[in-house]
């Protein structure tokens, strides 16, 4: 049999019932409907953000086509034009070769190096002296294409030492991009 409460331990019941109640709802119905408002919050607070970095992107369409324009312009700064990759390394040594004669240097040998996709490479030996070195280097920093100089090698070779002590020995390899010219 089961002993009878008293009204004490009946009240006590009745608040743990209660308190059961208020937990159950509060777990069931209220937790879930605040959680939701405070994601909607952050969800709303992403969109906002995202709604306004795409405002600020459409707003510079028109500095970002002309930038675009710009750069398409000046791409010719950036690589040779020719109709085969032979053609453009040949362009390439060829402009080597003219800076050093430009510069009053004396061209001993001329090759083209293997270089990465899409670019040409080549290497020129000559002798000239410092500036000269200096005349051919602002050459070709200064000229389009902009060039890549890979390595420079400057020695002075001793049996010349004694009858021009100023000339150099001079390697210098460089590599440019490559564009294929299209058939228009």
């Amino acid at each position: 049999m089961m002993a009878t409460l008293s009204a004490r331990e009946r009240r006590l019941i009745a608040i743990l019932i209660l308190v059961a109640a208020i937990a159950l709802l509060w777990l069931g119905v209220i937790s879930p409907i605040a959680s939701g408002f405070a994601e909607r919050a952050e969800q709303r607070d992403r969109l906002a953000q995202v709604y306004a970095n795409n405002s600020r992107l459409i707003a510079s369409i028109g500095r970002l086509r002309k930038l675009a324009e710009a750069q398409r312009a000046d791409s010719d700064h950036f690589h040779i034009t020719a109709s085969t990759l032979v053609a453009a390394n040949e362009m390439l040594k060829a402009r080597l070769s003219d800076a050093v004669t430009d510069a009053g240097g004396q061209t001993r040998s001329v090759q083209e190096v293997e270089a990465d996709p899409g670019r040409v490479g080549a290497w020129i030996e000559a002798r000239m002296t410092l500036p000269q070195l200096v005349a051919v280097l602002g050459t070709l920093e200064n000229r389009s294409p902009l060039l890549a100089l890979s390595s420079l090698s400057v020695s002075a070779d001793p049996a010349a030492t004694s009858a021009r002590p100023d000339t150099l020995n001079v390697r210098i390899e460089a590599s440019t991009w490559y564009d294929h010219a299209q058939s228009r």
